[in-house]
């Protein structure tokens, strides 16, 4: 039987977002799908890494398994990976940046004002920060316009809570994946688009992802560049799988 797939979702994203991808994946594999707290009224607040590891940890399958993640979601992956190693046979992150936010020695993030002006605006204007964030995601996809559309389109259709939301992403603002990446014994893969305006593709060039046991990869596309890329994002993804055993 092929080795189960975790999947973790992005911030904020329903899981419709990753459905042409995930849904390509199942059929080669069982595949379960996390997503992060924050999409539904019910969703209680996670103000730390540890319920958050928790949060995951009961979704996830006894067995070994392939763990993934998109963005954020490759951020908790990785924290997941080294706290959990037992589980954990290998990792696939996409889009997913090291360190979210500049620091003295990393300048691949977004500069801390303007991740706070983006927690402001969630706080006060949630919907239309959202529809801001969706455009993001979008910029440099093949079909920028109908992707936003189609994430914006998402967003409406979601009775989200912004407590809960605005609990993860400030977890976001000082998370530093990178002694986890540095730590983890377990292959991996780090794809990337190539114009990516969230997390530059100089990121796959990075020291940390240049050593025997971790590849990196780059597509075509933006954000979400498994949507412009699929095919070849999916085949990478099974052979990778494959390389485990």
């Amino acid at each position: 039987m092929s080795l189960p797939i975790v999947f973790i979702n992005g911030w904020a994203m329903p899981d419709s977002v990753v459905d042409p991808l995930t849904t390509s994946l199942d059929k080669n594999s069982e595949l379960i799908l996390i997503p992060l707290p924050g999409l539904s009224p019910a969703n209680q607040e996670y103000g730390d890494y540890e319920s958050l590891m928790a949060y995951v940890d009961k979704r996830v399958p006894e067995a070994p398994f392939l763990l993934m993640g998109w963005s954020y979601g490759g951020s908790l992956a990785a924290v997941y990976a080294d706290s959990y190693p037992q589980k954990v046979k290998g990792l696939v992150t996409l889009a997913t940046n090291p360190c979210f936010i500049n620091n003295n020695d990393w300048c691949y993030g977004m500069a801390p004002e303007v991740f706070a002006d983006f927690a402001k605006g969630m706080e006060r204007f949630p919907r239309r920060t959202l529809k801001q964030f969706a455009g993001l995601c979008s910029i440099n996809s093949n079909n920028v316009r109908r992707q936003a559309k189609s994430l914006c389109d998402a967003f409406q259709s979601l009775d989200i809570n912004v407590t809960s939301l605005l609990s993860t992403l400030s977890l976001l603002g000082s998370l530093d994946i990178r002694p986890y990446l540095e730590n983890i014994n377990c292959l991996s893969m780090h794809l990337f688009g190539r114009k990516d305006a969230l997390v530059p593709s100089e990121v796959a060039q990075t020291a940390l992802f240049q050593h025997q046991n971790c590849k990196a990869g780059l597509f075509e596309g933006g954000h979400c560049f498994f949507l412009d890329s699929l095919a070849q994002v999916v085949e990478n993804i099974i052979h990778f799988r494959e390389s485990l055993g």
